[in-house]
């Protein structure tokens, strides 16, 4: 038996040295278990270790991140995202002020054809002389829009038109031999009295009653403003003297006047009364206009020329 045992233990081993044999490799996959190997100490006892927990890719959090409140944010790429770009945090933070209109923003209202309007007052009115009498038109029909947006009011622009061109031609630089100014011949002692009534145009909101005679005569807008107050003076004191002038009043500033209305309005405008030839022709070519335009159009052409052409 101990011959036996010495074969095993010596000569086994030596001889396997002796060949120059090694133990082999195996090339094979090592599965490697997701659970920590369990130790021994030092007194052959087993030593547990808690299993390791496996995170997934897209559950792992990154140590920083770029997205900061009110900072940069990713860029949006339409070519990627199929849906609409989402707000950013700083648009959310920080809304956009609404933008209000002002007369100077309105085109075509302040611009004339060679020259331009400046902010306050303009260069002078000499531009309408390069205007035909349809443009001339337009353009006041789109001052009276907007002096009616500011006095919360929707008097009817084709008046206007009539009462303009029966006194000037549409001319913003007229004045007339007792002292009228404008396209729409308005007496310095009545314009004065008329902007008791509200100025609202910016520009003009804060001058004195003479600056403002002297200055409106180059701007469009004002001598719109300036008449529809003078008109609204005359309206206010007619509705002062009786029932019917009230609903005169009413009705007219809410554009829904009859030609009745605007006749009896021309015949207080010049003073001659509801059956003088002015008031008479004011309210055939206004009757006229109210069969071919809209009473806040801005678009139509030469058909308006045979109205006006009834208020001379």
């Amino acid at each position: 038996m101990k011959l036996c045992y010495f074969i095993l233990i010596v000569l086994v081993p030596s001889s396997l040295f002796a060949l120059g044999t090694s133990p082999k490799i195996s090339n094979d996959v090592v599965m490697v278990s997701m659970s920590k190997p369990k130790f021994i100490n030092t007194d052959n006892k087993p030593v547990n270790h808690e299993s390791e927990v496996l995170v997934m890719e897209s559950e792992k959090v990154p140590e920083t991140s770029s997205e900061v409140v009110g900072g940069n944010q990713p860029v949006w790429d339409p070519t990627i995202h199929s849906s609409p770009r989402p707000p950013s945090r700083s648009e959310d933070l920080n809304p956009k002020p609404e933008e209000k209109e002002t007369p100077a923003s309105i085109p075509g209202l302040y611009d004339m054809r060679g020259c331009t309007y400046g902010r306050g007052s303009t260069t002078n009115s000499k531009c309408y002389k390069s205007m035909s009498t349809v443009d001339r038109a337009k353009r006041i029909m789109g001052a009276v829009n907007h002096v009616n947006k500011l006095h919360n009011t929707k008097f009817d622009g084709r008046y206007m038109l009539c009462t303009g061109y029966r006194e000037s031609n549409f001319n913003p630089g007229a004045r007339g031999a007792s002292g009228e100014r404008g396209m729409f011949q308005v007496m310095t002692a009545t314009g004065k009295a008329a902007l008791r009534y509200g100025v609202k145009l910016p520009e003009f909101k804060n001058m004195n009653s003479e600056t403002y005679m002297t200055k409106m005569s180059n701007s469009t807008l004002a001598q719109v403003e300036l008449s529809f107050l003078v008109l609204k003076m005359k309206l206010t004191e007619d509705a002062a003297n009786s029932g019917v002038g009230q609903t005169r009043q009413k009705r007219i500033m809410s554009g829904e006047g009859s030609v009745d209305h605007y006749r009896s309005l021309a015949g207080r405008y010049n003073g001659g009364g509801y059956n003088s030839t002015y008031a008479k022709r004011i309210s055939s070519c206004y009757s006229c206009l109210r069969g071919k335009m809209a009473s806040n159009a801005t678009s139509f052409g030469t058909e308006i020329q045979s109205c006006l052409s009834k208020a001379k």
